[in-house]
């Protein structure tokens, strides 16, 4: 399989510097400090998620369409 998240840029200079990638095709940004600001994203609304940790060595996903409850 593809890994979830795919490494695009290595940080700069400094210690807070984020780190870029694609988690599962979608773009994220990453550093050790927690903000709800978007750097590069000004146009994107903040969701309010700040923060998601783990190990994700074992992670997986998946998707299910046309469940049907009755």
């Amino acid at each position: 399989g593809e890994p979830l998240f795919v490494a695009t840029r290595q940080p700069g200079a400094g210690t807070g510097a984020a780190l870029q990638g694609e988690l599962i095709g979608e773009p994220r940004a990453y550093s050790r400090s927690v903000s709800g600001k978007l750097r590069r994203q000004s146009t994107s609304v903040d969701s309010g998620l700040r923060a998601i940790g783990g190990d994700y060595s074992q992670a997986a996903y998946g998707v299910g369409m046309e469940i049907s409850i009755k």
